[in-house]
């Protein structure tokens, strides 16, 4: 481990500020009981002993992060596994809960006011392959083979409608032809195909597919958009039923029971095989084209066999989205969620902000905050709050590769309490950002309630940390850098031989960094 990894170990930074990518939480927790007592100021011991003390306080919080000896194999080693977990377990909450609830409420909606004779409409909503959400069409038989033409209005009664999630362009998977201007891409989507069953039901079968789609492309953007070829199914089939509950000619309940299929995520790599959904939903017409989903119930996960975990939303959960020029966009989550893995758990609260890439391919959270906690089994946890933002996401081409020109930068921040075997409480805080592709810009602080440290520097080659104690103890890390000079108020005490990881104070003493 680099002297800048030690630094941001014992920060934190390399485990908990990737935390809030995944989504989190259920009601926000009280204060912890064992939340740090800040001690007051103690008189310097000395300009060698306030330097001894920087680093008895990283060393000490880094053997316990990373202490390989401890059950269950280390705290870093944990806090990833929780991350691991917590990631899987709550893939589904991205917009893909907001796709399957909506476009449920959409293609019953259609077909029911088809029956009851309140309209004449045989398809709705976005049904370009590159559509964030999808369209639904109604078909004469129920193995959705045949759909329903204008012709069939007044004589057909439709046996089934199939809703499509449109396909997801896989990031960067965009490839040039041999042809001038002709382009192809990768796309992961899904159909839904829903038959009337009992009184108040339907029976719905799915499956994820993989399909490659060509197009044309200028300095203005894709066009001239192909029918997707190649279909391969993706991960295992799912089926289930789906009961409502329509009041007049309102759709406002929905209860679905059964498997959804393989999830993946951007760069199109499966994160479930399949999902068990027992979600119920409930839909409020607001004002300017937007509905809210109240969502409540569980949903668990399953790759290659084994449990990822279940996540349980509670009632107060919702999703907002807008119908804008026939194109349908979830805009806002908030989820009271409690999440349990085989080996950790989390409860908080996620909010979302959806937006949509350069060409609206692509729909994700740009504003994502998680406030609650996430716990081991030896009970080591994190309780405070995570915010990530995604900037200039509209300019994001997510066809094409990420690049120094194709980027959309990150922030990210954490602040809470640290819990950890055998240690005080940490109080933890950290924010980073990125300054170009690639490079990232932290800073941050933890204290045990004796010591305070604090931290900055960049990830730009070579890669800098700049550490302090409140004392006034400094050293500046620098990768690859083999002699490092510490001081205290510009005074040098001590230099590290990072070759043979020797700390030499100017009294003649010394000590190992491990």
């Amino acid at each position: 481990m680099n002297l800048t990894k030690l630094a941001l170990s014992c920060a934190l930074t390399s485990t908990l500020a990737a935390c809030g990518g995944g989504g989190g939480g259920g009601s926000t927790p009280a204060t912890d009981a064992g939340s740090v007592v800040v001690q007051p100021a103690q008189p310097s011991a000395g300009p060698v002993a306030d330097t001894k003390a920087l680093f008895g306080s990283l060393r000490t919080n880094l053997q316990a992060w990373s202490d390989a000896n401890k059950d269950g194999g280390g705290l870093s080693n944990s806090t990833h596994a929780m991350k691991a977990d917590f990631d899987s377990a709550t893939s589904p909450l991205d917009q893909n809960l907001a796709n399957w609830i909506s476009v449920s409420f959409s293609g019953i909606k259609l077909y029911d006011d088809f029956i009851q004779k309140r309209s004449t409409a045989i398809t709705i909503k976005d049904g370009e392959s590159w559509a964030p959400m999808g369209a639904c069409t109604l078909f004469k038989d129920a193995a959705a083979t045949i759909a329903m033409t204008s012709s069939d209005v007044s004589s057909v009664t439709p046996k089934s409608v199939s809703c499509t999630l449109n396909g997801m362009v896989v990031e960067g998977s965009e490839r040039k032809s041999a042809s001038s201007n002709l382009y192809a891409h990768t796309l992961i989507g899904n159909n839904i195909t829903l038959t009337p069953a009992a009184s108040g039901s339907f029976a719905y079968t799915t499956q994820t597919m993989r399909f490659s789609q060509t197009y044309y492309r200028d300095q203005y953007g894709p066009y001239g958009y192909q029918p997707l070829i190649n279909p391969t199914p993706v991960g295992s089939p799912a089926q289930g039923t789906v009961g409502y509950r329509i009041n007049g000619d309102i759709l406002t309940t929905l209860q679905l029971d059964g498997t959804m299929p393989a999830h993946a995520n951007a760069a199109g790599t499966l994160v479930t095989d399949y999902e068990t959904w027992h979600v119920k939903a409930s839909t409020t017409a607001q004002a300017s084209g937007i509905n809210s989903y109240a969502v409540s119930g569980s949903i668990s996960s399953v790759k290659d066999g084994a449990a990822l975990g279940t996540v349980k939303l509670a009632d107060t959960s919702f999703i907002r989205a807008s119908v804008s020029g026939n194109r349908y966009r979830a805009t806002e989550a908030k989820l009271d969620i409690e999440v349990a893995t085989a080996n950790n758990t989390a409860s908080g609260t996620l909010s979302l902000k959806f937006e949509t890439d350069k060409y609206g391919n692509y729909l994700q959270p740009t504003s994502t905050q998680f406030s609650g906690s996430f716990t081991n089994r030896r009970g080591e946890n994190f309780t405070g709050v995570i915010t990530i933002d995604v900037s200039n996401y509209k300019n994001f081409n997510s066809f094409a590769p990420q690049s120094a020109t194709n980027f959309a930068p990150t922030n990210t921040s954490f602040k809470g309490n640290l819990k950890i075997v055998g240690r005080p409480v940490l109080a933890v805080e950290f924010a980073e950002h990125d300054t170009s592709y690639n490079t990232a810009q932290f800073n941050g602080t933890y204290n045990d309630g004796t010591n305070a440290i604090t931290f900055d520097g960049n990830t730009a080659p070579p890669g800098t940390t700049h550490i302090a104690s409140a004392t006034g103890v400094t050293v500046t890390l620098v990768d690859g850098a083999k002699l490092v000079d510490v001081y205290k108020n510009n005074s040098k005490t001590a230099q590290i031989n990072t070759s043979t990881r020797v700390i030499n104070y100017i009294d003649g003493t010394f000590e190992t960094l491990n």
